[in-house]
């Protein structure tokens, strides 16, 4: 077993050469070291820096977490002993190898063996317990916090080596021996009282530098329990109470509390000085940097916390003091979320009365251990509404269930009901009594953003409001309400663009980014940050921005994995994912970007092209999250010919049909024709000023034109799939049917006469060839028609596409939409206007899912 570690003697004598200063004398500070600052050899060395630094002017009591991961694999090996899985074995090897290459790196050399065979004993004990739960075939929760309680010890007893390998005098102390605790095994309740006597009877002591196992405690019998996730915090802070210490520290990876989560909102800042009240509030409502118990009892002593960053210790942090100094400008102090959470609605409650009915709803829940996270009834008191964990929710609604099942069967009360995939968000600050509009402007917000709001809470103390909304929306609305409330009217919202294909469309709208895109942003307060772009080979990705001045160097440097750098840009704030590919692969990606809150902006026609299936699809995922599909250049590049479509529809407007020419490759094809060119020679050139698509058998077989129309038409509201499209062939089927594009291209001259011919006979009619798509609800057609040469589309320049659109409103004078229909710098002009319409989504919530709705 591990048990308490005192400094050998040696290891006392050398520590002769670094006495405490006199200032230091009788004066104690605890300092706690999370999970990230002990991850590893250079973080623990890192961390007795850190305490060598505070021994200089105090008495340093040391409380450690377990190595980062340690108690999440302990968890694993807990639930795979629990259900007979025999390679809980494989995990506790590789826990027990990684924390003996930890001894080898940090201990003094003299101690190894010794400290090796604690480390094992540890471990044999481990494999015990583990196999004990799995001869039972569970594992109960008095075994696992016998498990988890080893992470803390074991980091305990690096930590102190470390220590004792520079020279002072430390010891690795088991918390159990002090903190008492009932027997609520995996979240126990303290006996503050017992163990702050049973505290000061074991620390500081002189037999060197306590470091303390934290989240860890025992019954009165004996028996090992942990605190809850988190608890390291909550042992420091009864140690610094029971030990009348000078203050607390709180050492993670992160700058103190912070605005909001930095992995959603990546403008959070530091919050320099906050209130006990405030930091409880917040830290109940999800921030992760301190867990809420652990707040208590320093605010009942006074005791002083600051929360530092081991990371870079030179930055403040942030001060808990009693009363923060107000600061008009920011009345909230900062934005937090509880993820996971189920909603329970109970109606009809009137008829039993609200005081009844709460006092049994909380013995319900009571019962079977489950605790409220948010409490509310509406004001005509006919609902009540709370929020719990969504793994609590069965049992909750279980257990309501039983006890109002008589007045259920009376028809008196409605069944409970549950919304699943909630989430609840606060803001918190104790300002914000004393400021008035704070609630008018955060639902203001919120409605700007399209957020609906299914539940409000607010206590009469008004430093706090909390609402639930759905899992898919949290991440749009702590967005929208951090800008809100944190950012200074003047400062750009930084958006992440990654850019998938970087052939002739992807090089011209990267110019552009590089060009135009700051300017194009900078009136929405947007700041565009270019973070990764991808080819078929390889891909340039950086999380803190690429120079785009320098894009064609830094991709054909580039190294990284083409797949993965949309994963890897997602987490990190609003994106926007730029689609220049005609992959299919990519396209069937589009879902899951959207998931993951990314705005969608694209030319790649497959995802609308499709199946009706796959359209939806890509169109639920829309609704659902994530900064929209923005498609516009699909049809007629950055001619607006599917805004106009949609936008008529969504004012009432009914399209009757439509036709006109949509490819601007066979429009520059005639024209060249036309002009004498050589058939198989214009669709050379096409090609090569990317005009064509890069196979032209993509345009010359109409499949790019049939694509086209089924956009347009789904986004008229038509029920269209592909294949009822009535197509007439521009090429025999062999020519189609090669097995290459070379091969297609040097089969082509052998229809340059036919082409001359018919070109021939329609200009002797007056006429011109073109190819022309129809549709309307009732037929879909692309097919080359002879039209008079004032016809609008028989009159268009080269590369040209034309849409008449006839609507119940524009029927007799349809409306046209005419100009450059390809091309790659019209283009990614198109796609730069897309750019910033998903830009404002991911970042002020202006939400259009998808051009069609």
């Amino acid at each position: 077993m591990i048990v308490e570690q005192k400094a050998p003697p040696r290891a006392a004598d050398e520590a002769a050469s670094h006495p405490p200063s006199r200032r230091g004398e009788g004066t104690i500070r605890v300092l706690k070291f999370g999970g990230s600052s002990v991850q590893d050899a250079d973080r623990i060395r890192n961390v007795a820096d850190l305490i060598l630094q505070a021994r200089e002017e105090a008495v340093p009591v040391v409380v450690v977490s377990a190595v980062g991961g340690t108690t999440e694999a302990l968890d694993a090996v807990a639930d795979l002993a629990g259900q007979g899985n025999d390679t809980y074995r494989d995990v506790l090897r590789k826990i027990e190898e990684r924390h003996i290459d930890l001894l080898e790196d940090l201990s003094p050399a003299e101690e190894r063996e010794e400290l090796g065979n604690r480390i094992a004993a540890a471990f044999e004990e481990l494999e015990r317990l583990a196999r004990g739960a799995q001869l039972l075939g569970e594992c109960s929760l008095r075994t696992r916090d016998r498990i988890l309680a080893y992470g803390e010890l074991l980091s305990a007893l690096l930590v102190a080596a470390c220590l004792r390998r520079r020279g002072i005098p430390a010891r690795d102390v088991d918390a159990r021996a002090f903190i008492r605790t009932d027997d609520r095994f995996g979240n126990a309740r303290v006996d503050q009282p017992t163990s702050e006597k049973l505290i000061r009877e074991h620390l500081p002591g002189d037999e060197g530098i306590p470091v303390v196992t934290g989240f860890v405690g025992s019954t009165a019998a004996g028996d090992t329990t942990t605190l809850g996730r988190g608890a390291s915090d909550y042992t420091a802070t009864l140690l610094g109470v029971a030990l009348r210490a000078q203050g607390t520290e709180i050492w993670t990876d992160v700058d103190g509390i912070l605005t909001a989560d930095p992995r959603t909102v990546p403008e959070a800042s530091s919050v320099r000085e906050i209130g006990y009240e405030e930091l409880l509030e917040l830290a109940y409502f999800g921030a992760e940097v301190m867990c809420p118990p652990a707040v208590e009892p320093a605010r009942k002593a006074g005791l002083p916390l600051r929360i530092r960053s081991t990371l870079d210790p030179s930055l403040p942090g942030t001060l808990v003091v009693p009363r923060p100094a107000p600061d008009p400008a920011r009345p909230v102090r900062g934005i937090s979320a509880i993820r996971n959470v189920a909603l329970i609605r109970l109606e009809g409650v009137e008829q039993v009365g609200i005081a009844e009915t709460s006092e049994r709803l909380f013995r319900a829940l009571r019962s079977a251990d489950v605790d409220p996270l948010l409490f509310t009834q509406d004001s005509s008191a006919h609902s009540i509404s709370l929020a719990v964990a969504r793994a609590r929710s069965t049992r909750a609604v279980s257990a309501i269930r039983v006890e109002f099942q008589r007045e259920r069967d009376a028809g008196i009360l409605d069944d409970p009901m549950t919304e699943e995939d909630r989430s609840i968000l606060a803001i918190v600050g104790e300002g914000m009594r004393d400021t008035p509009g704070i609630a008018g402007r955060l639902f203001s917000t919120l409605g700007d953003a399209k957020v609906n709001v299914h539940a409000v809470a607010q206590g009469s103390s008004e430093r706090n409001i909390s609402w639930v909304v759905a899992s898919e929306d949290e991440a749009v609305a702590l967005r929208a309400v951090h800008r809100a409330f944190f950012t200074p009217p003047d400062q750009p919202y930084p958006v992440r663009i990654v850019v998938l294909g970087v052939g002739s469309v992807g090089s011209a709208f990267l110019d552009q980014l590089r060009d135009h895109g700051e300017t194009a942003l900078a009136p929405r307060r947007i700041r565009p940050v270019l973070v990764g772009m991808a080819r078929s080979r390889n891909a340039a990705f950086d999380l803190e921005g690429l120079d785009p001045t320098r894009w064609r160097e830094l991709l054909d440097e580039g190294a990284q994995d083409p797949a993965e750098i949309v994963k890897a840009a997602t987490g990190g704030g609003p994106l926007v994912v730029v689609d220049c590919t005609a992959s299919r692969e990519v396209a069937f990606h589009y879902p899951e970007y959207l998931r993951a809150g990314a705005a969608i902006v694209t030319a790649n026609k497959i995802a609308f092209s499709e199946s009706a299936d796959e359209y939806r699809s890509v169109r639920e995922a829309a609704f659902k999250g994530g900064g929209g599909v923005h498609y516009e250049t699909t049809v007629g590049a950055g001619l607006r010919m599917i805004r106009t479509v949609a936008e008529l529809r969504r004012s009432g407007d009914g399209i009757l049909g439509m036709e006109g020419v949509l490819s601007g490759t066979l429009s520059f094809l005639f024209d060249e024709v036309n002009r004498g060119t050589v058939f198989s020679e214009a669709v050379r050139e096409a090609r090569r000023k990317g005009i064509s698509e890069p196979d032209p058998r993509e345009d010359l077989g109409l499949t790019d034109v049939v694509r086209k129309l089924v956009i347009l038409g789904r986004t008229a509201g038509y029920d269209l799939e592909p294949g009822d499209v009535e197509v007439e062939p521009l090429l025999p089927e062999h020519l189609l049917a090669a097995d290459s594009v070379e091969t297609f291209l040097d089969g082509l001259p052998e229809i340059d006469e036919e082409f001359a011919e018919r070109i021939a006979a329609a200009r002797e009619k007056g006429c011109r060839l073109v190819s022309l798509a129809r549709i309307d609800p009732s037929k879909a057609s692309v097919s080359l028609a002879v039209l008079p040469q004032d016809h609008p589309a028989a009159r268009l320049g080269s590369a040209e596409n034309i849409l008449e659109i006839r609507s119940e409103r524009y029927a007799e004078s349809p409306i046209y939409i005419q100009g450059p229909g390809a091309g790659p710098k019209v283009t990614a002009a198109g796609l730069m206007t897309d750019l910033v319409a998903g830009a404002e989504q991911v970042t002020h919530g202006l939400r259009k899912p998808i051009h069609g709705s």
